[in-house]
């Protein structure tokens, strides 16, 4: 009876690589769920459809981000050379990705913000127009302390939208609109948040290397 040849061991660089790609699972499950949860908000409120598009867009970058580590687990688990072949390319194209995010992000930044604020104006319409509230701007709003996109008179009901449920609230009454909070916030930190972006797909190429380095200790190995 033939005997199986015994699997090549994981090395160091294996057991980086499977660990580095349950961040990367995490983050792309976190991308896609948002994407969806957004996507299904927009669509009650019978949003633009051009943004919506966009958004399924995200979510498919988001399901990228899962196979890319899926191919790393199968690549390491199993000792499968053209997963981590596929991981490592995936791994370089999120790479360049993210650098010219953030390229873009520290040339284009006031484009960037003027289009956050306006699809903020039209959300924050189109649910004053259906009187449609939702989690995720309740939150959005409580986390920045603002209210409306200009102002708490964009709503034809504040409390409804400004107090995720209190009684007799009336702190909306203090609050900026939420396009006047975000623009200085990114105003503020839209270098740091580029320079952090084109930091982070600089750094993702240890990683790559790493899967390389993985797939070469399995193929001499055998």
């Amino acid at each position: 009876m033939k005997k199986d040849r015994p699997k090549a061991p994981i090395t160091c660089s294996g057991y980086v690589t499977f660990i580095y790609n349950l961040f990367v699972l995490l983050i792309g499950a976190c991308i896609a769920s948002t994407a969806l949860a957004t996507i299904l908000f927009l669509k009650n409120l019978d949003f633009d459809k051009f943004f919506i598009k966009m958004t399924w867009y995200v979510f498919g970058t988001g399901v990228g981000v899962c196979l890319v580590s899926v191919f790393a687990f199968v690549g390491v688990c199993r000792r499968v050379g053209c997963c981590l072949t596929l991981h490592f390319f995936g791994t370089c194209a999120m790479m360049a990705a993210l650098v010219l995010a953030g390229i873009f992000a520290l040339v284009y930044s006031n484009e960037y913000i003027e289009s956050i604020q306006s699809a903020l104006t039209k959300i924050v319409g189109a649910m004053n127009k259906q009187n449609v509230s939702n989690t995720i701007m309740l939150k959005f709003q409580s986390m920045l302390h603002c209210c409306g996109a200009d102002s708490f008179k964009d709503y034809d009901a504040p409390t409804l939208f400004c107090c995720e449920g209190t009684k007799n609230c009336t702190k909306y009454l203090e609050e900026e609109g939420c396009n006047k909070v975000l623009g200085k916030f990114l105003d503020a930190y839209e270098i740091t948040i580029g320079v952090v972006m084109i930091i982070s797909g600089l750094l993702m190429g240890i990683p790559a290397y790493l899967a390389c380095r993985t797939k070469k200790n399995f193929v001499a190995s055998k």
